[in-house]
C-alpha cells in the first residue's frame, strides 16, 4: 500500500507547474546565441544578418565593438528551415548555417584580429 508522502510529493509538482512526464517540444521556434569578438586593437563596424533558405532578410544588427571586446547576439526564428547567419566587417565576412528541423538552439562565436578570423558554431539543443 502506498503512503502519503509519494501522493503528496506529486501533488506538490503538480500545484508547483512541475511536469514528472518528460515531454518533448513541438516549439517550431529556435534560437541563435552569437557571440563577436574583436580581439584586434582598434574599433570595428560589423553587421550580423540572418537570412532564410530564399536569402530574406529575417533580422539584420550593426554595432562598433571597441578592441577587446565581445557581444553576444541573440535571435530567434519563428520557422522551421535552413537559416544563415552572415557576419562582417569593412574588409571581411564570414557565415554559418544551421537547420531548425534538427537543432532548436545554435550557438556562433566569431573571432577576429587584425589578421585572422575564425567562425566556429555548434547545435547546443538538438530537436
Amino acid at each position: 500500500m502506498y503512503g502519503r508522502r509519494p501522493f503528496l510529493l506529486v501533488l506538490a509538482a503538480a500545484l508547483s507547474g512541475c511536469s514528472l512526464i518528460p515531454t518533448q517540444s513541438t516549439s517550431q521556434s529556435s534560437s541563435l546565441s552569437l557571440t563577436i569578438q574583436n580581439e584586434s586593437s582598434s574599433p570595428t563596424d560589423v553587421t550580423v544578418t540572418v537570412t532564410d533558405a530564399d536569402e530574406t532578410v529575417i533580422d539584420e544588427e550593426t554595432d562598433r565593438l571597441d578592441g577587446s571586446v565581445g557581444r553576444t547576439f541573440d535571435f530567434t526564428v519563428t520557422e522551421r528551415g535552413r537559416y544563415t547567419v552572415t557576419v562582417s566587417g569593412i574588409d571581411w565576412k564570414t557565415e554559418q548555417t544551421w537547420d531548425t528541423e534538427t537543432c532548436a538552439s545554435y550557438s556562433a562565436t566569431v573571432r577576429f584580429t587584425d589578421d585572422t578570423l575564425e567562425n566556429s558554431g555548434e547545435c547546443v539543443q538538438p530537436r
